[in-house]
């Protein structure tokens, strides 16, 4: 009988998620979050109060709403509680991959945030999603393929060991 080789373990949200994304409070000036977005790159950034619980997020979206409103009303105004989407999807630390590739494909947004009773412990985009699906496509094509016999043989072998 073939020695046989693990299947590879499913990454988890812990596993990927980066530990410290960029947040906002609410009471951030908007114009404030806007120019720190543009500045990093990001499409969007939590929003935590003081003890880290998440309070919702500010996208891209929240943010051209606000910018094209105050394009026909002047200067925006308010804080980034007054413009963020409230109630983020946000999944457990021990969300598997398949459980994050399920709430991007239900989703528009570009991140997913996780959280551990109710406060942040990280963000995950679609970018460490696809690279860690590409690690689990990369490792399972290590393993050696096995027929349907090598498979029936391997069960009728474990069942004469129980």
């Amino acid at each position: 009988m073939k020695p046989t080789m693990q299947e590879p373990k499913l990454p988890t949200a812990a596993e990927i998620m980066n530990r410290a994304p960029l947040t906002f409070t609410p009471d951030v000036e908007i114009t404030q979050a806007i120019a720190t977005l543009l500045k990093h790159g990001y499409s969007g950034a939590p929003v935590v109060d003081g003890a880290g619980m998440l309070l919702g997020v500010l996208s891209e979206k929240d943010c051209i709403r606000v910018l094209s409103t105050s394009a026909f009303h002047g200067a925006p105004n308010g804080n980034v509680g007054d413009h963020m989407t409230p109630s983020p999807v946000a999944v457990a630390p021990s969300a598997d991959i398949f459980q994050l590739v399920f709430a991007f494909h239900d989703g528009t947004f570009r991140r997913v945030l996780v959280a551990d009773g109710g406060k942040l412990v990280g963000l995950i985009t679609r970018r460490d999603v696809l690279r860690a699906l590409d690690e689990l496509r990369r490792a399972r094509e290590k393993l050696p393929r096995t027929t349907t016999y090598d498979a029936i043989a391997a069960q009728h072998e474990r069942d004469l060991n129980d």
